[in-house]
């Protein structure tokens, strides 16, 4: 059966159901999936794999030296955790 049949057998299956639970299980485990699919796209992941790969190749920087750049960066920025 191919994907479009077996989509018009669920349909004609579920025209048939009066359970609301049932549905409402069904609608919520349909949602979950079609949600996790769309989660990354594939520039974030790459983007993501990128970082990884810094911090493998130890281009990294401490929180101190962050702060310490943005302090000589934006030295009018005085948020409350610099102080």
């Amino acid at each position: 059966m191919n994907t479009k049949a077996l989509k018009a057998q669920i349909t004609d299956l579920l025209m048939n159901v009066e359970d609301e639970r049932f549905l409402q299980s069904l609608s919520a485990m349909l949602q979950s999936f079609v949600d996790d699919k769309d989660i990354l796209t594939k520039e974030e992941k790459a983007i993501i794999d990128k970082g990884l790969e810094d911090v493998e190749a130890g281009n990294v920087s401490t929180q101190q030296e962050i702060m310490q750049a943005s302090k000589e960066r934006y030295p009018d920025l005085q948020p409350k955790a610099w102080k």
